[in-house]
């Protein structure tokens, strides 16, 4: 028996945070949500997991980073993996899988903007 092939995905976005959003917990928040997302073997939201062969696509993403202690996203969810989908204009769009392949979260890099235009970084990487 061969177990699955797993893609390495990272994502990166800005969040305008709410008034009422403290950055670091908003960060992590959205860090876990999106860990949960991407899980391969999670439920999520009536999801029984993630299924095999089914790519990644930024606005898949977008919307579960858009569920935390944000106003709004600044600029674009981009994703990072070895199979990138290309998008009209250029830009990679998502990331491809086999037929064989699940996703896992490797690398998520966000920026929180407070009401007053400070960053507030998080990043993590898988195994830290």
């Amino acid at each position: 028996m061969v177990g699955p092939g797993y893609v390495d995905v990272g994502v990166s976005a800005n969040l305008a945070l709410r008034d009422d959003a403290p950055p670091e917990p908003a960060l992590e928040d959205a860090r876990r949500r999106l860990a949960a997302f991407l899980h391969p073997l999670q439920r999520w939201r009536g999801r029984k997991r993630w299924p095999f062969g089914q790519n990644v696509y930024a606005s898949e993403v977008y919307s579960v980073a858009r569920a935390v202690g944000a106003r709004r996203l600044r600029g674009k969810v981009q994703l990072t993996g070895p199979a990138p989908v290309p998008g009209p204009d250029g830009p990679a769009v998502g990331v491809e899988l086999d037929a064989n392949q699940l996703v896992r979260l490797a690398r998520v890099d966000l920026t929180g903007y407070d009401t007053y235009g400070r960053s507030h970084p998080l990043s993590w990487t898988a195994g830290s």
